[in-house]
């Protein structure tokens, strides 16, 4: 196999690892609950608390990961693209959280930028699925859809984020798997054959 294939089918496995994106998406839906302050949710330690447990949540199915199928390191130049995606993003967030504060606009900023970072990083690390296109556009069209309150609802869109991370997470890793095949049992502390 030419290596230029084996380099393109490694970047794509190691942006396919979904799984990681269940914690992300649990982060976004805390955040959520804690800024609407709904229950028990008013507490900003239970915000932080939960932070570390998702983070070591994804610590832990990012070790999954790599004892069962290995590491893949992408490219030097792909890792500029996710930076300037992640800046991007970074940006977008902030400049329509701005945008929105003055002008208290009936769209949701937050939700639209995450979605167009999404679709963005995406298409420039793997290319754009129709599976992407779907989750991530749709996102795009819940944040455009003029419903939202202003300033005082952007933290209702956090729900949405969420949701799409994890879906997007669920459904990615069902590709990884069914192209790449279920873990393999370790035996005698290595990876079976």
């Amino acid at each position: 196999m030419d290596r230029n294939n084996l380099v393109t089918a490694g970047q794509t496995w190691t942006y396919l690892r979904g799984l990681i994106g269940v914690p992300v998406g649990a982060v976004f839906l805390l955040a959520g609950f804690t800024d609407r302050e709904w229950g028990p949710f008013g507490s900003p330690w239970l915000l932080w608390g939960g932070v570390l447990v998702c983070l070591a949540a994804g610590f832990l199915v990012d070790r999954w990961y790599r004892q069962n199928y290995g590491r893949v390191t992408p490219p030097a130049g792909t890792r500029v693209r996710d930076v300037a995606w992640t800046v991007f993003g970074v940006i977008a967030v902030i400049g329509f959280a701005v945008v929105d504060s003055l002008y208290d606009l009936p769209v949701n900023g937050y939700v639209t930028a995450y979605g167009l970072m999404m679709l963005g990083y995406i298409a420039s690390s793997i290319g754009l699925k129709l599976r992407h296109a779907v989750v991530w556009g749709s996102l795009i069209v819940v944040g455009l859809l003029p419903v939202w309150g202003g300033v005082d609802d952007v933290g209702l869109g956090l729900f949405p984020m969420g949701i799409a991370t994890m879906v997007s997470g669920a459904i990615d890793h069902r590709v990884f798997v069914a192209n790449l095949g279920p873990s393999r049992p370790k035996v005698n502390g290595h990876a079976g054959a």
